[in-house]
């Protein structure tokens, strides 16, 4: 049960991530992800597992790839002529490929953390590093 509090902080900051940028441009909200994710990565004040930590970043990247590129799906229907449940397997199979920066980064941040780093500082440099990992997994 204390995970389903790690998939919905994750989720959160996911979601906010997304919004925050394009087509709506709210940036000011991609702040509040990374308090959220902070909450993810230290339940009750103390840091958080990497059993945690992944499932975190695991939610965080599969949101934020979901919101983002939603499209992916009416895409593989429309254009390659999938049938809607391939599509949506297809679709989540690349927001799980796309989200795995996230995962590293969280279970990283998770253990600086736990070797005693603010998460003031901890969170922010592991976003950092995973939006700059993202790019060259998956080069547009």
């Amino acid at each position: 049960m204390a995970n389903v509090g790690a998939v919905f902080w994750g989720a959160l900051a996911g979601a906010l991530i997304a919004v925050g940028g394009a087509p709506l441009e709210l940036s000011f909200l991609t702040l509040l992800a990374l308090a959220a994710l902070l909450v993810a990565l230290t339940p009750r004040g103390d840091p958080a597992s990497s059993g945690r930590a992944v499932l975190a970043g695991l939610s965080m990247g599969v949101t934020t790839q979901a919101i983002s590129m939603y499209w992916i799906v009416g895409l593989l229907t429309h254009f390659g002529g999938f049938p809607l449940v391939l599509a949506l397997a297809v679709g989540m199979l690349l927001f799980i490929g796309q989200s795995l920066a996230y995962v590293v980064a969280a279970g990283l941040g998770s253990a600086l953390l736990r070797s005693g780093a603010p998460g003031w500082l901890a969170v922010p440099a592991m976003l950092t590093v995973a939006a700059s990992v993202s790019t060259a997994m998956f080069p547009w």
